[in-house]
Order: structure tokens, then sequence, then C-alpha cells
């Protein structure tokens, strides 16, 4: 009887043995998972905060981007806008030679008009008197 309690207490003994190496085992197991899921999270913390910066980084550049299209925007409106100004000053001028040039080729044209007319008036007289002269002559 005896004999068959210490095989049955040598046999607890090994099981209870066994039974702490796996409970240590799994502690162990348990210990290193626990750091796993703190690493995760830690790395999940890390990589939350790298988006929100790469994100921050992303609208600072489309921002920077955007002001520096504007500007460029801007100061071709302004040379278009000057480039008109100087074009409508140059029209003006052109209109104002134009109409200088016309009324002084309409003076011009008025003299010589004027001027042809007593040419004719004045070479019909003379021509007229030349021929009295020549017709005296001939007597």
């Amino acid at each position: 009887d005896q004999t068959a309690q210490l095989a049955e207490t040598a046999e607890l003994q090994s099981s209870v043995e066994r039974l702490r190496e796996e409970n240590a085992s799994l502690k162990q197991k348990v210990g290193e998972m626990s750091g796993l899921e703190a690493r995760a999270k830690k790395a999940e913390s890390k990589v939350e905060t790298l988006e929100a910066k790469m994100e921050d980084m992303i609208q600072e550049k489309v921002a920077q981007k955007e002001n520096e299209l504007n500007a460029t925007y801007d100061e071709k409106m302004r040379n278009y806008e000057e480039r008109e100004q100087d074009l409508q000053r140059q029209l003006s001028v052109s209109r104002t030679q134009l109409r200088e040039l016309r009324s002084s080729v309409e003076t011009s044209q008025a003299k010589l008009l004027d001027q042809s007319q007593r040419q004719g008036t004045y070479s019909q007289g003379s021509h007229t008197a030349n021929r009295r002269k020549a017709n005296d002559d001939d007597k």
C-alpha cells in the first residue's frame, strides 16, 4: 500500500515539477508577450506621430507651393496690367499722331489747292499777256 502511495507521490511530485516548469515557461511567454505588446503600442504611437509630422510637412509644402504659385500669378498679372497700360498709352499717342498727321495733310492739301488755283489764275493772266505781247510783236 505504501509503495503504491510512494509511487503515486513520486508521480504527483513529477507532475507538480512539470507543471511548475510549464507555468514558468508560460509566465516567461506572457512576459515576452507583454513586452511585445508594449513595443507594438510604442511602434504604433511612433507611426502615428510620424504620420502626423508627415501630414504637417505635406500641408506646409502645399501651402508654400500655393503661396509661390499665387505670388507668380500676381506678378504675371501685374506685368500684364503694366503692359496693357503701356500699350494703351502707345495707342493713345499713335491716335493723336494720326489725327495730327491727317490735319497736317488736310492743311497741306488745302494750301496746295489754293496755291495751284492762284497759279492757275496767274498763269492764265500771264499767258494772256504773253500772247498780247507776241501779237504786238508780230504786227
